[in-house]
């Protein structure tokens, strides 16, 4: 199903990348960004599955595209308190 998708292979390899960064975090990040992020990623993944399904679309993709910047924020963070090189 994921090889019809771009978008869920896409979010696939993101999530094996982040993964491993993870516990490399300093600790004071480890447990609140680097859950927020990773959580973000699921949810999004969800969203996707949700809309590909044809499960109230436009919501669906509204609510991915929220999931979307709220990841991007946090990475951004995670990239600015140096726990992503």
């Amino acid at each position: 199903m994921a090889s019809n998708f771009p978008i869920l292979t896409k979010i696939f390899d993101l999530q094996i990348w982040l993964m491993p960064q993870i516990p490399n975090f300093p600790r004071i990040h480890r447990y609140t960004l680097g859950i927020r992020l990773e959580n973000e990623l699921f949810e999004l993944r969800n969203y996707c599955i949700k809309a590909i399904n044809k499960i109230n679309t436009e919501i669906e993709i509204r609510n991915a595209s929220a999931t979307l910047d709220g990841f991007r924020m946090s990475l951004r963070l995670a990239k600015k308190n140096i726990c992503i090189f």
